[in-house]
């Protein structure tokens, strides 16, 4: 098959764009020829066999120009794909495009096509917003502070998050990474029967074996960013009277606020920033660390830093939330804490400083999961039978 990724980053900037270029890669050694049209400002990615750099794809969320059309008229014309596999985009008018160009197939990863702030979070108080996008919904996010301040701004990421979903509508290939996901699209008028439930992979060198972690050790995997909870769990570490060491591997636009709250919660030499790893040296870190520590507060997609870290036998605590209870059983695999408590949080990281044999074997568990689940053969197989089942 000739497989045309479209992404708005090919460099790898995030779980989404690791996804892409693994499976791009995978899928050459297989006999397919791939291909990714984005928008950053990267010209060359060996993953890939033919690239198409279009900014202006990403720059019209709203609109789709005369010169956009020309710059994807050429590119879908040269590259001649079988398959259009589109990722990172939210402009309704550029996904109607390519479903008039051949089968289409989209990963929705995240929940900008359903609300305007792709949060999926309403604030004052802090709440999972389950409503689905409409007007209810678009008055309801800006009353609790769920999206740009600016009305003109909330208006275009309204209207940006309609279109988008309202051209998804049409397509009859959607995949999710989770259950969760599923639920919230089908809540929001995607036929059930139109999505497919197929979770990311886990594809590292390393064989994974086994080696015992560092007494205390700790970790924290992800981007440092509203939603993914870095903040939240540096006032939880505020209830942990063991010894301990967090490390923090990712970087992202709460960094410094994060750093400052290592010092105004006295948690010096506790916590140890790394910043961002390439995806190969991160196994240092899994093997390193007793378990992962999840405390999103958004409704992870997935959570795909729990299976990784599974893969080298690691256990996780996560707040329960969006689809990390897809792979996270609460008591087998990790724990799985209330949304929010801080508290329950915290008892459950001090449970296993304390019984680093209970986490050794929550993690043997993990692991074997992972080999049976998670790995890039069954998902892909899977694949191949959605972009090529005529009965769909």
């Amino acid at each position: 098959m000739k497989i045309l990724f479209v992404n708005k980053y090919s460099e790898i900037a995030g779980g989404v764009e690791y996804y892409i270029n693994s499976l791009s890669r995978i899928m050459r050694k297989k006999g397919h020829t791939t291909g990714i049209i984005h928008w950053d400002k990267v010209l060359r990615n060996d993953n890939f066999c033919d690239f198409f750099h279009l900014p202006q794809l990403w720059d019209e969320e709203l609109s789709f120009s005369v010169s956009a059309k020309e710059s994807l008229d050429y590119a879908v014309g040269k590259f001649c794909p079988d398959i259009i596999y589109l990722h990172n985009m939210e402009n309704g008018k550029a996904i109607e495009y390519f479903s008039t160009k051949g089968r289409t197939v989209r990963y929705i990863h995240g929940y900008k096509t359903v609300d305007p702030d792709g949060k999926m979070l309403l604030r004052n108080p802090l709440e999972v917003n389950r409503y689905p996008l409409g007007l209810s919904c678009f008055v309801r996010a800006y009353t609790r502070c769920s999206m740009p301040r600016n009305i003109f701004k909330g208006i275009r990421s309204y209207s940006r998050a309609k279109n988008a979903l309202e051209a998804t509508k049409k397509l009859n290939r959607i995949i999710v990474a989770s259950e969760y996901m599923k639920g919230t699209l089908v809540n929001n008028g995607i036929k059930k029967s139109k999505i497919f439930v197929l979770p990311y992979f886990v594809d590292y060198k390393d064989p994974g074996v086994n080696a015992d972690p560092e007494p205390g050790r700790m970790l924290f995997a992800g981007r440092i960013a509203e939603g993914k909870g870095l903040d939240v769990l540096l006032d939880i570490l505020r209830f942990i009277k063991k010894d301990y060491i967090l490390d923090v591997v990712g970087t992202g636009p709460m960094e410094q606020s994060c750093q400052r709250k290592i010092f105004d919660n006295s948690l010096s030499g506790k916590v140890i920033f790394h910043g961002w790893r390439e995806h190969e040296n991160t196994a240092e870190f899994y093997k390193r660390a007793g378990f992962i520590i999840l405390p999103s507060i958004w409704p992870e997609p997935f959570g795909i830093c729990g299976i990784e870290a599974a893969f080298f036998g690691r256990p996780a605590v996560a707040f329960n939330v969006g689809g990390i209870g897809d792979w996270l059983t609460d008591n087998k695999t990790g724990f799985l804490v209330a949304p929010y408590s801080k508290e329950a949080m915290a008892e459950k990281i001090t449970y296993l400083l304390d019984n680093p044999g209970k986490a050794a074997e929550m993690g043997g568990r993990a692991r074997g999961t992972v080999l049976k689940k998670y790995l890039p053969a069954p998902h892909i197989k899977q694949l191949e039978t959605i972009f090529t089942d005529n009965s769909l």
